[in-house]
């Protein structure tokens, strides 16, 4: 578990597929995820699953994070708050006291995931597993976020809180599957009924830089009937 959580430390971003089901709603992205400076991420998600036909024609949605903001590129509309414009922004959002995100672990950048590995207890070995023509090695485990919580290396590197992490719960199931080569091809975090995440990992690479589209081609949102609260 420590050299498959090392592929976090030892590049800098990655492309991948994230299926993210909350309460019963899911949410698929496809793309790329970096977390050099601080997680970003540039990715595309089914304008259907988003709730955005409304204001996007397009099968798909492009959807950056950048900084503390969600951007959703939408069609210009005619009038309103986004005559013209092709980008609506919305804050990540907030745990009740205001100091964590308080869904982070259920749309989190894909190293958050693998950091968490050395802290899981109790794993079992499923054995070799075939992911999309690669044989893999199937892992299952349990982290607590009292373990989380004692990690310092791993809070600081995150920037946010286990509670965060695990989206609330006190524990959550983690699985994970290794190529031949070592190389992390999927997790899963399953936080409890109806609430996971799993992550399908292809290409690692170095940092990449995520710009926020321009502040005169977006507005905010919360101005906007229908706009989503949440990625």
């Amino acid at each position: 578990m420590q050299r498959l959580a090392a592929w976090s430390d030892d590049h800098q971003s990655v492309t991948a597929i994230e299926n993210v089901v909350f309460d019963g709603r899911k949410t698929r992205y496809d793309g790329l995820f970096t977390w050099s400076a601080q997680p970003a991420m540039d990715v595309r998600a089914p304008t259907a699953q988003l709730g955005l036909q409304h204001l996007h024609s397009a099968d798909k949605t492009e959807v950056l994070l950048v900084g503390d903001r969600y951007y959703y590129r939408v069609d210009p509309q005619p009038s309103g708050p986004l005559k013209g414009r092709h980008w609506m922004r919305t804050p990540l959002p907030k745990s009740a006291d205001g100091s964590d995100t308080a869904t982070r672990g259920l749309q989190v950048n894909p190293e958050d995931g693998l950091r968490m590995l050395p802290d899981a207890t109790g794993w079992t070995d499923l054995g070799e597993e075939n992911l999309d023509d690669t044989v893999a090695r199937h892992y299952r485990g349990t982290v607590t976020r009292a373990a989380l919580s004692a990690d310092s290396r791993l809070v600081q590197a995150v920037g946010t809180s286990p509670s965060a992490l695990l989206a609330g719960a006190d524990s959550a199931e983690l699985d994970v599957w290794s190529g031949s080569d070592g190389k992390p091809v999927r997790w899963v975090t399953t936080l409890g009924t109806g609430r996971s995440v799993a992550v399908d990992l292809f290409d690692f690479g170095g940092p990449r830089t995520i710009t926020p589209p321009a502040a005169r081609d977006t507005t905010d949102a919360a101005l906007i009937p229908g706009s989503p609260t949440m990625p």
